[in-house]
């Protein structure tokens, strides 16, 4: 890694039922931050959008929430992860998500960025 970063945060739904971050295989993005260039202290905007947008039609939906540094000519680079759900952030879930650290503090969509 360099000096600086180019971050951005990505959320993303994993299949429906999946209650385990490693047993999600093709989670679908659902949306995605503007890349902010050449920084290590990000400053993402607040976003506002719809919650059926990042719970689908079910806010126990497991929600994948990633910050990745972008890399030109090479694979994006994970920098962390949390899981929650609509539900869980709302404060009405059944069981936090199995198999991501601090998952009661992941983000929402404020202070994730601006979208793309």
């Amino acid at each position: 890694m360099g000096r600086t970063s180019d971050p951005y945060v990505k959320f993303s739904h994993c299949p429906a039922g999946c209650r385990d971050v490693g047993a999600c295989s093709n989670p679908t993005e659902v949306w995605r931050s503007n890349t902010l260039k050449r920084t290590l202290n990000p400053r993402f905007t607040p976003q506002m959008m719809p919650l059926e947008k990042l719970g689908g039609s079910d806010p126990n939906r497991l929600l994948l929430v990633q910050v990745f540094d972008y890399d030109v000519g090479s694979e994006d680079d994970l920098i962390g992860f949390a899981a929650t759900s609509v539900a869980a952030r709302l404060g009405r879930s059944a069981g936090a998500p199995r198999g991501a650290a601090n998952s009661a503090s992941a983000a929402t969509a404020e202070g994730a960025g601006a979208g793309a």
